[in-house]
């Protein structure tokens, strides 16, 4: 009946020249175009304006095969996911100011430091407060877990080690001629960075005197520990690695305008966190080693150092506190979290509810949650999205 139709018209040059409405641009009720089919758009000829009858075969049989073929659906996100917080841990018994730091107890619960010199533990289920550890007398810097035992670090001078499940204190370490800015484990080394600029590594299992290390910098402001190498952040925007032996190992030059505040690490790059908002990416497996004999000098510019292979930029303040898991690192920067890819470097996920900076982040030992900290006095629970083995 279609050929019949054409032969009509082109044996009806009298009648207006009519173009026939490709099917895809009506108003059906139709599926989407499969890649899987093709259509030939028809030809119009020269003389009658329509399309030949050769063209109409080629469109109906492409129509044909777009009803038949499968449906295919486009699994990758189409951009970056904002999570919002499902979990608020209870005002009860809670902080009473800024908190500070973030750390999993190993045991279901989360653990947090703040400026009113208390560490507190949190159920992780039900955001309850189960156990409050007094006795720093200035501002909670840091909180790490070591067995049993909590550790944590305070501008007052002190490292004070608590029985995680009674909450009583047991240790102290006080070997210290300034405040305590950062603490971090290097097994079996307890690590401490100080406002003077010095780092101090305390003996866990045995009962030996402290190692002190001039980091060359005014003030420690951040730290992290991989390996048998602590990296130590300072005030002038660079980082320096020592063995636990108190070596200089590596220097990274050319970084940040303010403060690192924030340092992570795994097996091949190290990411550190400015008071300038960015974040910068260096890669370990290639650096040069430094000579491990030569005197520290206070003058970065007169050493060799790394330049960083990758830059990003948080919005809304300094970067806090990174952390890398299952093929992501986490960035704590202004009143947000931000996930990105390791590989690539794309934003995968923006974290979202806090009204003020998050100043630590955590995450659990399932990799199922995201927990953080904040100038807001609130610790929020976040569900994990877009990780990868």
């Amino acid at each position: 009946a279609t050929r019949a139709a054409i032969e009509h018209r082109k044996s009806s040059p009298q009648q207006p020249a009519m173009l026939m409405q490709p099917r895809d641009s009506l108003s059906l009720d139709r599926p989407p175009l499969s890649p899987c089919a093709s259509i030939n758009q028809p030809t119009v000829t020269a003389d009658s304006g329509c399309p030949s009858i050769d063209d109409m075969d080629q469109m109906i049989s492409g129509f044909s095969a777009m009803s038949a073929a499968p449906s295919v659906e486009n699994h990758e996100p189409r951009g970056p996911i904002t999570v919002s917080a499902h979990q608020k841990f209870s005002k009860d018994n809670a902080h009473a100011h800024v908190i500070t730091c973030v750390c999993m107890d190993g045991v279901g619960g989360v653990a947090t430091g703040s400026y009113d010199g208390t560490v507190r533990r949190w159920e992780e289920g039900s955001g309850e407060c189960v156990k409050a550890y007094t006795g720093h007398t200035d501002v909670v810097t840091s909180v790490v877990v070591y067995g049993p035992w909590l550790l944590s670090g305070s501008r007052d001078k002190t490292v004070r080690q608590w029985l995680m499940r009674t909450g009583s204190q047991v240790g102290m370490f006080e070997d210290h001629r300034s405040s305590v800015q950062r603490i971090v484990l290097a097994d079996p080394w307890l690590v401490a960075g100080l406002g003077n600029g010095q780092i101090v590594l305390h003996d866990l299992t045995a009962n030996k005197a402290s190692i002190k290390i001039p980091s060359g910098f005014r003030t420690v402001t951040a730290m992290a520990a991989h390996g048998d190498h602590v990296y130590v952040g300072g005030e002038d925007g660079h980082v320096r690695s020592f063995s636990l032996e108190g070596e200089l190992v590596d220097e990274y030059l050319h970084g940040h305008t303010g403060a690192v505040e924030a340092i992570a690490v795994d097996d091949q790059c190290m990411w550190s966190g400015g008071s300038d908002g960015l974040v910068r990416q260096w890669e370990l497996e290639n650096s040069p080693i430094l000579n491990p004999n030569s005197e520290l000098s206070s003058e970065p510019s007169k050493r060799q150092g790394q330049t960083p292979v990758r830059l990003f930029s948080i919005p809304g303040g300094a970067v806090k506190s990174i952390m890398v898991c299952r093929g992501s690192f986490f960035i704590a920067g202004g009143n947000m979290v931000v996930q990105r890819r390791i590989q690539g470097g794309e934003v995968l996920a923006s974290y979202k509810g806090h009204a003020s900076n998050v100043t630590g982040i955590a995450i659990s030992e399932d990799t199922h949650k995201l927990y953080s900290g904040s100038d807001d006095c609130t610790v929020l629970g976040y569900e994990l999205c877009c990780t990868q083995e």
